[in-house]
């Protein structure tokens, strides 16, 4: 029997013996449909992100500190044309709300910058949102 080869919903490429259970396995990973790609999300959080830091952020340091992937994982996305993968997204969603965790422990413990610590508390709670409401289809599989 001849292995063919499928590419799932996270762009890994595997090969299996087709049959019907696999054949409508796949077509549903590939029919998945979302209300808009991961990249635009990715791309949105990093607008808001560099509002903040009028330096910005590099695609490297994004890459490394949010994402958990290479330095160079965002600009091959960008080159390959693809999509960000389930893990990277729900990397940049326990970063987000990590960091908004530390910012109310902050806010809890210090009274000097209590407001300043509850505003990015706030402000990363929303970008953490942003990206769980992205991630939410995908639990749905």
């Amino acid at each position: 029997m001849a292995l063919e080869t499928y590419r799932t919903h996270d762009t890994e490429w595997i090969q299996m013996a087709p049959n019907k259970t696999t054949m409508d396995h796949m077509r549903s990973l590939t029919t998945r449909t979302c209300t808009k790609p991961k990249l635009s999300v990715i791309d949105e959080v990093r607008r808001q992100l560099e509002r903040r830091d009028p330096a910005g952020i590099t695609d490297n340091t994004f890459s490394q500190q949010y994402l958990d992937r290479s330095r160079s994982y965002i600009s091959v996305i960008r080159h390959m044309q693809s999509d960000i993968s389930d893990a990277a997204l729900l990397a940049l969603y326990r970063n987000l709300s990590g960091m908004c965790r530390t910012w109310c422990e902050i806010a809890d413990t210090s009274p000097l910058v209590e407001t300043r610590a509850r505003q990015n508390q706030l402000f990363y709670a929303e970008l953490a949102e942003l990206v769980f409401n992205e991630l939410l289809p995908i639990g749905q599989y």
